[in-house]
């Protein structure tokens, strides 16, 4: 693959972020933009935008549900890609998408530059089914209402995606090996927070004598 196609989906992100309705944009019509592009670019541009903090209150918790139905669609190997009515009519404002589509796009760009078709004989049903099932869980966490947890779900699932994309086994590995650190990160997160609870509550219940 030559250095043009390398970086087309990172144009088409930064080309995307000048196209949208002045006021505000619809997930339908952010999937309309996408045209007859494949489950890979897809699930990129719902979960490039949760590798960073962005500007959208709730924006994962928004966003995992589509990444959960992608996830489940892939990894039954469906065709077509299909969102509930309701979740395709989730609104945002043009202007923070439009932040979320460029700096997707620069991460995109920096992921290019790493990836190309490798180990192409790796990507099978088989393979589609895994990262499906991997997406899913992936994105379940999305929804934990906890800071510092998101990150690196959303970096993983966005490295899984391109994978896809460039028919990348490398990047697959790659993905895979960060799902791992997000499944631990999430449990270190999720327990320090349950301990750190558990210690207030002590505080305050020997505060007011309970």
């Amino acid at each position: 693959m030559d250095s043009h196609q390398h970086s087309r989906t990172s144009k088409f992100l930064r080309h995307s972020a000048q196209e949208l309705p002045p006021k505000e944009v619809s997930i339908d019509y952010l999937m309309s933009m996408m045209g007859h592009r494949g489950f890979g670019f897809i699930i990129m541009l719902f979960a490039i935008p949760n590798s960073f903090p962005n500007p959208i209150p709730g924006f994962s918790a928004i966003t995992g549900l589509p990444l959960v139905l992608l996830g489940w669609q892939l990894a039954r190997n469906e065709e077509q890609i299909k969102l509930p009515q309701r979740v395709g009519q989730a609104r945002f404002s043009s202007e923070k998408v439009s932040m979320l589509l460029n700096k997707s796009a620069t991460i995109v760009a920096l992921l290019e530059k790493f990836s190309r078709p490798r180990r192409q004989h790796w990507f099978t049903p088989l393979t589609d089914r895994l990262v499906g099932y991997t997406i899913v869980v992936l994105s379940g966490i999305l929804f934990l209402p906890i800071v510092f947890v998101n990150s690196l779900p959303g970096l993983t699932i966005s490295v899984l995606s391109l994978a896809l994309i460039e028919k990348d086994g490398v990047a697959l590995m790659v993905g895979y090996f960060l799902t791992i650190c997000s499944a631990i990160w999430t449990v270190f997160v999720l327990y320090g927070f349950v301990v750190g609870f558990s210690i207030g509550f002590g505080w305050i219940s020997q505060y007011l004598g309970f």
